[in-house]
């Protein structure tokens, strides 16, 4: 691994954003903080925005790749 790849980050999957999700609500839940709390709250709503729209992008991915293949086996 470069050095280079620890700095620029990768394209987070719908399992990493799933468990910065589950992280930030699980934080959120045990921190007693209230300014703290509502903004871990905050991000995980942005968070949960986030995994809905990969996971939306994902199922269109999907469902076009099942009419293509359709296509080419003649159905």
């Amino acid at each position: 691994m470069e050095l280079y790849e620890l700095i620029i980050p990768l394209t987070p999957t719908c399992i990493d954003v799933e468990c910065q999700c589950r992280a930030l609500a699980y934080a959120a839940y045990h921190i007693d903080h209230p300014e703290v709390q509502q903004l871990l709250l905050l991000t995980l709503i942005e968070k949960q925005h986030q995994l809905t729209a990969m996971l939306d992008s994902e199922y269109k991915e999907a469902k076009e790749n099942d009419i293509v293949n359709m296509n080419i086996l003649g159905l």
